[in-house]
């Protein structure tokens, strides 16, 4: 049973986190979040950079448990479920926590089913240790004529973390797992994570085995209070809404260095971090090795919050190649357009201004306008060379504590050639995805996504998305005829016009539904159901696919 009350007699005690690392970007604590901030249960939650700190989380679940009576029934089983899972960062014990491993040897404890589980932990005053074993196995169904060799792919893997703390300040973490398929193998490359995997989706070479995949991820950390420091690889999502549009989970993660400063109203955050310019180490066409220049990302965010219901921020990102590191970017504290417009003008320098709003309990409104090239004289003209974006979210819980509904509408406009760059080693790509929305330039794309909690361990989502894209026109052999600003790896040639007015080109439209349940019929064992409708209807091809997808997924 929950030892719930004798972890609130604790509160009084210690209300500060013991473990330094971050909350997996992934996680649904963030969501919880989102809706307890903007009941206005907690007070100067940002969700505009993900990960936060364990420390960060800590914080305002501390918020929320001081508040627990204003929840219903369904957040308070969700928040009895965190209390749970983040009691060492809470209240700096470990009572409803439960190992494998131990000195008696190993062993499966009745209240190990219920409790928080690791394959083995160690708590003391100057370090912590935990260590977990993570399985997954999933089923995909698709009815795509694209996959037509088979309509079923298995994926499956397996693999653990550790993650620690050491002398209060400084905490480390690694993640790996290893896994493989059966059935069709294009079905299994379009899941969303292996469709980066450089080595799954290459063609097979001889003696090359190249039906498994792996990840890893890890870093270490140094927290000191008001400043953090990160060195590592793992999952950052930056910007406003389900679409990202400065870091989004559609390419692979990277290495970086990050600095973060959170003081009171004030806080600032610096990356910088290596990218891919491709995948293919041989030429395709004949055999020869591609050299691979280094590729940079440089992000900076200064951010105020300004009272309890307004929050404003601005921020810049440089993509910069073939050099090596750049101390000009390297600078947390430079003006990156400054610098390239110094240096040799030839990187890729973005602006972006954003801000949140939450005047009303139970609605929120965020928004972002971001810069790639401006000429105000060309303002209000359809001047190729004016590219910016437009991203407005609105945030609501229309039923208050009262049912445990959320409501997220975002919209976004991307005019032409934005996010690509005249040398193409520069565009805004982590190797041959991007690194923002997968939205492509000369687009507009609204998304329509509803949370529903029906227990503390049921959950469902719905989204609808419907997204309008004005694309290149290109011959029957792929070569491109008229550029229209609408791919972010073709930038505007010498040949091309000055003109590009937004939505001009072939007419791409695409309407998806999914359908997301999620339950943890165990604490840490889940069951995840999605169902998914897309309908792309285009000028030269039209493609319907539904597809199923089923997973099982637990941790020891």
């Amino acid at each position: 049973m929950k030892k719930i009350f004798f972890l609130f007699l604790l509160i009084s005690l210690n209300l500060s986190a013991q473990e330094i690392g971050y909350v997996e970007t992934g996680h649904g604590v963030y969501k919880f979040l989102d809706r307890m901030d903007v009941l206005k249960i907690i007070e100067g939650y940002n969700s505009f950079e993900l990960p936060k700190t364990r420390k960060s989380v800590s914080k305002y679940l501390g918020m929320v448990i001081e508040k627990k009576h204003k929840l219903n029934s369904n957040d308070n089983e969700y928040l009895d479920e965190l209390i749970v899972e983040f009691e060492a960062d809470l209240f700096g014990t470990i009572t409803n926590a439960e190992k494998i491993i131990s000195e008696k040897g190993v062993s499966f404890a009745d209240s190990y089913w219920e409790n928080e589980k690791y394959v083995y932990f160690l708590k003391e005053n100057e370090f912590s240790f935990y260590t977990n074993l993570q399985f997954e196995t999933g089923f995909i169904h698709s009815t795509s004529d694209e996959f037509s060799d088979k309509s079923y792919s298995g994926l499956y893997k397996f693999g653990g973390n550790v993650r620690g703390t050491v002398n209060h300040n400084f905490g480390f973490s690694l993640f790996g797992t290893n896994g493989s398929f059966f059935g069709s193998k294009p079905l299994a490359k379009s899941s969303k994570e292996l469709k980066y995997h450089s080595k799954f989706i290459l063609k097979e070479f001889p003696n090359t085995n190249t039906d498994f995949y792996d990840q890893a991820e890890g870093f270490i950390t140094a927290d000191f209070g008001y400043i953090n420091f990160k060195l590592g690889n793992d999952r950052n999502l930056i910007g406003y809404g389900r679409e990202k549009i400065i870091l989004g989970d559609y390419s692979a993660s990277m290495d970086y260095f990050s600095t973060s400063i959170n003081y009171k109203f004030f806080s600032f955050t610096a990356i910088h971090g290596g990218l891919s310019n491709g995948f293919n180490l041989l030429n395709p066409r004949t055999g020869e090795n591609i050299k691979i220049d280094d590729k940079f990302l440089a992000y900076h965010r200064f951010a105020l919050n300004l009272g309890d219901d307004w929050s404003i921020g601005a921020g810049e990102m440089a993509i910069y190649s073939n050099r090596s590191v750049d101390f000009a970017y390297l600078n947390p504290f430079n003006f990156y357009k400054n610098a390239e417009h110094t240096g040799d003008g030839l990187d890729n320098t973005l602006l972006f201004y954003d801000f949140s709003n939450q005047s009303i309990a139970g609605l929120k409104i965020y928004g972002q306008l971001m810069f790639d090239d401006l000429r105000f004289g060309k303002i209000g003209t359809s001047w190729f060379g004016n590219q910016s974006l437009l991203n407005l979210v609105v945030f609501t819980t229309p039923f208050l504590n009262s049912f445990p509904l959320d409501i997220e509408l975002q919209y976004l406009r991307i005019d032409p050639y934005f996010y690509a760059h005249r040398s193409v080693a520069n565009n805004y790509a982590n190797g041959e995805y991007p690194l923002g929305s997968v939205i492509p330039p000369n687009s507009q794309h609204l998304n329509l996504a509803i949370y529903y909690r029906f227990t503390g361990r049921l959950k469902t989502f719905a989204e609808f998305t419907f997204t309008e894209h004005a694309d290149n026109e290109y011959g029957s052999n792929g070569e491109l005829l008229v550029n229209h600003g609408g791919d972010l790896f073709y930038d505007r040639l010498l040949e091309d016009s000055y003109e590009a007015p937004f939505l001009s080109g072939k007419l791409e439209y695409r309407k998806s539904i999914m359908l997301n349940f999620e339950y943890e019929f165990l604490n840490n064992y889940y069951a995840d159901l999605v169902l998914m409708y897309t309908d792309d209807k285009g000028v030269i091809d039209n493609r319907e696919e539904f597809r199923t997808h089923f997973t099982i997924r637990f941790k020891l």
